[in-house]
């Protein structure tokens, strides 16, 4: 948390969030996309809901202050110990497990899920539409989001060395609808938020230079330039439309007006 809350906002999301203009404030900007996810999902306080990889704890607090059970999984221990202790500070209705998606079994069924900025490492489209089957409620929905590219999913020779050395892809779109489609799924909502995103990433790399000073003095020059480069350049090929960034709801019955 030392090396990435210095930069990120209020809400500490590691997926974009929605901006009414250019300038607007971004942790605004990650409170709207975090109370579209839980409008859209139908969500209320006392129901419960599923949040794969919830990094810092950005939609389990935010969801869990307004009532809501979340239910987060983490691969990190760090990030388990960190969410651990917000929910202890702040009495939070959430519970957070040190487990890896592929072998978490869920105790009862869910009143829905969010996977944001997840999917990118999870590329299992067929395993993620067969658990979402199985482990959500028969009015449950799905929340994601995620970034994609037409025609490529490997991230480039940069990307794994510095930024992901372990599993990381861009969203094979096709695949992931299709997976859903064929476990009963409706697509309710897919819109494209690459200009989101833009703003997003360009707001945490203008944070992190105006800190790197001190960033560098305590973890050295080499992971913050990756981190300069890897945001800036992500800022480039998103405003530029060569990577795309979407946002997706769906369930197994049709969409509510």
């Amino acid at each position: 948390p030392e090396f990435f809350l210095p930069w990120f906002e209020r809400w500490r999301s590691y997926s974009h969030g929605f901006y009414a203009t250019p300038d607007t404030a971004p942790d605004e900007a990650q409170a709207q996309k975090l109370q579209h996810a839980i409008d859209r999902l139908g969500l209320k306080p006392g129901m419960e809901v599923f949040d794969m990889g919830c990094g810092w704890g950005a939609f389990l607090e935010f969801a869990a202050l307004q009532g809501i059970h979340v239910h987060g999984i983490t691969i990190s221990p760090v990030q388990q110990a960190f969410v651990q202790k917000l929910i202890d500070e702040k009495q939070l209705p959430a519970r957070v497990e040190l487990v890896d998606f592929a072998d978490f079994r869920p105790e009862r069924r869910f009143d829905g899920a969010v996977f944001m900025g997840t999917l990118e490492h999870f590329s299992q489209f067929g395993y993620v539409a067969r658990f979402l089957a199985q482990n959500l409620a028969p009015d449950a929905r799905l929340y994601a989001d995620f970034c994609s590219a037409r025609g490529v999913h490997q991230v480039g020779a940069f990307l794994a060395k510095h930024i992901w050395p372990g599993t990381a892809n861009y969203v094979d779109l096709p695949k992931l609808t299709a997976a859903l489609l064929r476990e009963g799924f409706n697509i309710h909502e897919l819109v494209d938020d690459t200009q989101n995103y833009a703003y997003t990433v360009r707001d945490w790399a203008d944070a992190l230079d105006r800190v790197h000073p001190e960033m560098e003095a305590r973890w050295g020059r080499e992971p913050v330039r990756a981190f300069q480069l890897f945001l800036r350049s992500s800022q480039y090929f998103l405003s530029h439309n060569k990577v795309q960034g979407y946002h997706l709801v769906a369930g197994r019955e049709p969409a509510r007006a």
